[in-house]
């Protein structure tokens, strides 16, 4: 069991007080995650995502965006994103330095009992990893495979990456025309 304590919010996104993250689970209150979107160099045409480990309580086994989590009470945004890429994709030495821009924040619900308030962040970082014990494996994806497998293995993918990569599309959509228009010119030259 998770020893973490969690900021709650209202519908305003007000924080209104803490809870342990069992109690946030179980009753459905507003908490806040963040969510990492890594692109493997500037031309943003392959993107990490990981399989969840079998530890894992919810969705296990099931793959997502390179990382994510809790923003747990006494950190920033910032913080918690930097500390959810920690643990999850550099477990064992130090995160190289690279930088993390902000896309985006919004509300998102897959379920009576999850309402988070995510803050979605981009970078762009090439490897080498050492994946925690949260991960099965990841996996460099390219983006008209990983929009293929969404929408015919749809069950293979988390929720909240469903909503991470619609988000990612409606505001980010001159970048991905412009990914796909480069892989057709490639394919017929």
């Amino acid at each position: 069991m998770s020893d973490e304590i969690l900021d709650i919010f209202n519908e305003i996104w007000e924080k209104i007080g803490e809870a342990h993250i069992e109690e946030v689970h179980t009753k459905g209150l507003l908490h806040q995650t963040c969510s990492l979107m890594l692109f493997k160099d500037e031309t943003k045409k392959e993107i990490l995502i990981q399989q969840r480990s079998s530890i894992m309580r919810t969705f296990p086994f099931k793959w997502q965006n390179a990382a994510g989590g809790h923003i747990e009470v006494g950190n920033t945004i910032h913080k918690g994103m930097w500390k959810e890429i920690q643990e999850e994709l550099f477990a064992h030495g130090r995160v190289p330095s690279f930088s993390l821009r902000k896309l985006s924040v919004f509300y998102h619900q897959d379920s009576s009992t999850n309402k988070e308030i995510m803050h979605l962040f981009e970078g762009i970082y090439p490897g080498p990893f050492d994946i925690g014990d949260e991960l099965e494996t990841i996996e460099w994806i390219s983006w008209e495979k990983l929009l293929d497998e969404l929408k015919k293995n749809s069950d293979k993918y988390t929720p909240i990456m469903h909503a991470i990569i619609e988000k990612y599309k409606k505001e980010n959509y001159d970048i991905l025309k412009k990914t796909s228009q480069s892989s057709l010119l490639s394919l017929t030259q």
